[in-house]
């Protein structure tokens, strides 16, 4: 069963099917598509999404910190410790978002 999409991510939902309309290759757009899925609880299809975001955009923390709460969500507490570690290696002067998604995984 499809979980029905909240009100609440119905403007970010929106907004990810029209960025990937416009430019099917705009990280950003995936992101945004991956975001919403994930805290719909559909991970399969988050998944995908957020994989072609870090395809699209390899350097960007942002994205790879996304990612690594989606492999969190789903079991994949090591992996997510690295892409973490990854997205730190990329943004070494995080100031907060960094410890914030280690407490969460």
């Amino acid at each position: 069963m499809v979980n029905p999409i909240p009100a609440i991510w119905i403007p970010v939902y929106g907004s990810q099917k029209t960025a990937l309309q416009l430019d099917p290759d705009e990280a950003y757009g995936h992101l945004a598509r991956g975001f919403a899925l994930m805290f719909l609880r559909r991970f399969r299809e988050a998944e995908t999404s957020l994989e072609r975001a870090v395809a699209l955009n390899l350097n960007d923390p942002f994205i790879i910190r996304i990612h690594a709460l989606l492999l969190n969500y789903t079991g994949k507490h090591e992996a997510a410790l690295l892409e973490l570690e990854q997205a730190r290696q990329r943004d070494p002067f995080a100031v907060g978002w960094f410890e914030d998604f280690l407490g969460i995984i």
